[in-house]
């Protein structure tokens, strides 16, 4: 049985918390993302296949469609104020 690694003994130093914020650890489906957006989710996926907004790439080539809240807050900021009809 193999004990875990500690980034100490291995003089690496990193504080995997500090590493990443905190809300860049979440990530959100494309449904969560389009209502953050307030959007449809067709238009979001027109979005996505025109480059506007990127999905995460996970490790190993995992291909799911997953993105950074704080991506999808920022891109939602700049689109403006939207009407709350």
């Amino acid at each position: 049985m193999s004990s875990p690694v500690s980034h100490e003994s291995s003089g690496v130093g990193i504080d995997r918390d500090e590493a990443v914020p905190a809300r860049d650890r979440y990530l959100v489906s494309e449904t969560v993302a389009a209502e953050l957006c307030s959007v449809s989710l067709p238009t979001f996926r027109k979005w996505t296949a025109a480059g506007v907004i990127r999905p995460v790439s996970l490790p190993g080539g995992l291909r799911r469609n997953l993105y950074r809240r704080s991506d999808l807050e920022a891109f939602a900021e700049s689109l403006g104020p939207r009407d709350q009809a």
